[in-house]
């Protein structure tokens, strides 16, 4: 399961401490969605699209 994120590894990845933030950032469209729902609590991100995601979030920022 190397390839995948979960909610605690996401949090230190992007250095914010509430699992709020996380759902501000999907909803804001800065970070995607799970790619993997195990339960209602237990969440996984695929570490190779949310790296793809924000490079491209940050090359669009750069753009404008």
């Amino acid at each position: 399961m190397d390839n995948f994120l979960n909610t605690k590894e996401l949090k230190k990845l992007l250095h914010i401490k509430g699992d709020a933030t996380i759902w501000r950032y999907i909803k804001e469209g800065k970070i995607p969605q799970p790619t993997i729902s195990l339960s209602k609590s237990h969440r996984l991100w695929d570490k190779n699209e949310l790296l793809a995601h924000l490079v491209a979030k940050k090359d669009n920022s750069l753009a404008n």
